[in-house]
């Protein structure tokens, strides 16, 4: 079963932000703190060119307008955007970090369903990743349980259809 591995933790709250937990990941709300972290990642040499319109440079105040926009869209039913967040470090251990040269977050990105039209229960789902998060299945286990909470009865929102847009980049896998 396709979402077998997808555990989702709700609060009990109408209004209140869906935790999600898989096997790899917690999917949560953006804080403000992760402001830094999303400018440092969105300045990183393939993404700038990935993503549509964002400011450039990139700065730390851009990411909390971000964070704060995401803040009321949710409240008005438009959007959810979460923070993908790793359980541990050992998802982005190889070859190319020593054990003391691992970056100390584990913020890899953000994964967000927009433009949510709640008449007819569909929604834009996307995502990025930080450079160095590529490769590991992060994107595909982020984008399987968002897909698991939308689809699945009793949520806040309840969506019928995601649709999503691609960028084709040689060589990078998520």
């Amino acid at each position: 079963m396709l979402f077998r591995f997808v555990k989702l933790l709700i609060n009990n709250k109408t209004n209140s932000f869906p935790t999600i937990i898989s096997d790899n990941l917690i999917l949560r709300e953006l804080r403000n703190s992760d402001a830094e972290e999303i400018a440092k990642i969105i300045t990183e040499r393939v993404i700038k060119y990935l993503l549509a319109s964002i400011p450039y440079p990139y700065k730390i105040s851009d990411g909390l307008d971000f964070i704060q926009d995401g803040k009321i869209s949710f409240e008005l039913d438009k959007s959810v955007r979460w923070a993908i967040e790793l359980k541990s470090k050992s998802m982005i251990k190889d070859y190319h970090y020593r054990d003391d040269d691992l970056p100390q977050s584990l913020f890899g990105g953000i994964i967000s369903v927009e433009n949510i039209d709640n008449s007819n229960k569909n929604g834009n789902v996307g995502f990025w990743l930080g450079e160095r998060f590529w490769n590991k299945r992060i994107g595909t286990e982020a984008l399987r349980a968002v897909t698991c909470y939308f689809l699945s009865p009793n949520n806040k929102i309840e969506l019928h259809k995601l649709y999503a847009l691609y960028f084709f980049v040689k060589h990078i896998f998520l």
